[in-house]
């Protein structure tokens, strides 16, 4: 969907939820398309994440 409608392999893409997908695994055909895939994960240090531990909706782990 991205390559048609005309991003390129450089564009910066943040995935929010990726866990929800399938993590890492399921996002690999998208990453090699898309090398600057972002996820909370890969954002955040694992300090940061800490304070939304305890929000499900905000973030999930």
């Amino acid at each position: 969907m991205f390559a048609a409608l005309g991003f390129n392999r450089k564009t910066q893409i943040y995935v929010a939820g990726a866990q929800i997908y399938g993590g890492t695994s399921r996002l690999a055909a998208l990453t090699s398309l898309y090398p600057n895939l972002v996820t909370k994960e890969n954002f955040l240090s694992s300090v940061e994440l800490e304070s939304f531990k305890n929000f499900s909706s905000q973030v999930t782990m």
